[in-house]
């Protein structure tokens, strides 16, 4: 997989990756890659990833920015993080959105097994962007995790 994606940024060039393989044409905004991996359409997360894609990926700065972005994705092909997560000790929630179109279970599983001192939190209906989609509900995981007070259940949130 490793070989197969570096083939594809240094054969199409970083601007032409960027476009045809992340979605990242401010042009596409409506076709993006990343909005159809969240799976939410409305006023806000419109006016969120119309933000992002002015801001980063303006046109006048695209192939600049996807030079750096492919340069990114090829050096992070090469780090292994098993071994460092293996060694973590500091305690970490986990949010995973049942609904997220980039990352199953298996995954987020395989890293709550990495993580020895993790609680993974399932979020039902959420996609990829829980601080979007259940922001409060991200907020309380957060505050009580930070604060060393009981993480809430699903069910403490709704009632």
């Amino acid at each position: 997989r490793r070989e197969t994606v570096r083939a594809a940024i240094y054969e199409r060039g970083a601007a032409a990756f960027a476009r045809e393989h992340l979605g990242l044409d401010h042009g596409d905004l409506e076709r993006s890659s990343l909005r159809q991996h969240i799976g939410l359409d409305g006023p806000g997360v419109r006016t969120y990833f119309a933000h992002y894609f002015d801001q980063i990926w303006n046109p006048r700065d695209f192939d600049a920015r996807a030079v750096a972005a492919t340069q990114m994705l090829d050096a992070a092909l090469d780090v292994d993080l098993e071994d460092a997560l293996r060694a973590n000790r500091i305690p970490a929630a986990l949010l995973w959105g049942d609904a997220d179109r980039i990352f199953n279970a298996k995954h987020t599983e395989r890293l709550r097994e990495l993580i020895a001192h993790s609680v993974l939190h399932v979020l039902p209906g959420v996609g990829h962007y829980p601080p979007l989609e259940c922001p409060a509900h991200v907020a309380d995981i957060f505050l009580r995790t930070t604060c060393g007070a009981p993480l809430a259940t699903p069910e403490s949130l709704d009632s």
